[in-house]
């Protein structure tokens, strides 16, 4: 009898032991965010504020995958007003930069971008940084890139993203004009903004890793109600001509129109994916 009891009690530890290892085995573990001291700058759209990546950015920090350093804002005249404290060496700092006048022009907005990135450099020494803009802000991200990405002197842009980005001024698909059409053939109607980057996208490193974001609010093909999903993609062909690191998502359902994005968990998803895992 106690042989019997000794060998039930063996054998039940025995398919303890083995239904632990099966678990284990198969649970998949959180990706943790790898550890980068490059800076992401976040630069927010027209009329854009301190809450257009604030909840973004608060909710990367609970995700444990970012911290933010710095919110650098910007006069028209170029005077930088600094909040918080750049530590070199921080692991995946995130700086938001604000635009004191918001709604001025795109080319303004780039030479504000360029005042910032040459405060980083002599102020920190910062030698590279990634960009990530929502809506205009992804339009002066890539005439940033453009303009200036031959500069040294200014710090190197390694990683790109445009979340729903006007790159041809908002212009839909034409009558029986598809998506395929525009992913493949560039959109038929295309703006002046639109025929601008294509004249320069050579100037931007051909391995920049690159990630375009749009929304589909009605899963429709039409877009996030301001930005149709045509605009937002149509410079993917252009990209791809010249460039071998360019990714393009369409994020549907909830909060999914122009203003949301940046407030999606999805993008928030995408965008740590894209930068540190």
């Amino acid at each position: 009898m106690k042989t019997k009891i000794k060998f039930l009690i063996v054998s039940t530890l025995a398919i303890l032991f083995i239904t632990y290892l099966a678990l284990n085995f198969d649970s998949k573990p959180i990706l943790a965010a790898k550890k980068d001291d490059t800076p992401t700058l976040y630069i927010h759209g027209s009329s854009g504020t301190i809450n257009s990546f604030g909840g973004m950015l608060a909710r990367m920090e609970s995700d444990q995958q970012t911290k933010k350093e710095l919110i650098l804002t910007i006069s028209p005249t170029g005077e930088i007003t600094q909040e918080g404290n750049y530590k070199v060496g921080s692991i995946n700092p995130s700086i938001q930069i604000l635009f004191e006048d918001n709604k001025n022009t795109i080319e303004n907005q780039v030479i504000w971008l360029t005042k910032i990135m040459r405060y980083l450099k002599e102020h920190y020494q910062i030698d590279e940084v990634n960009l990530v803009g929502h809506s205009d802000g992804g339009i002066v991200g890539l005439t940033y890139l453009e303009e200036y990405t031959s500069d040294l002197t200014l710090p190197k842009v390694v990683k790109f993203i445009a979340i729903g980005s006007p790159f041809n001024s908002q212009i839909p698909l034409q009558k029986g004009e598809t998506m395929e059409d525009v992913l493949t053939n560039e959109p038929e109607k295309q703006s002046s903004r639109y025929e601008n980057f294509k004249a320069n996208i050579d100037k931007i490193d051909k391995h920049l890793p690159i990630l375009l974001i749009a929304g589909d609010e009605n899963s429709d093909n039409q877009g996030d109600g301001t930005v149709p999903l045509a605009d937002a993609l149509s410079i993917y062909p252009v990209m791809v001509k010249s460039n071998d690191n360019v990714q393009k998502i369409i994020v549907t359902g909830e909060n999914t129109g122009h203003s949301e994005l940046h407030e999606n968990r999805e993008v928030d998803k995408l965008v740590e994916k894209f930068l540190w895992n």
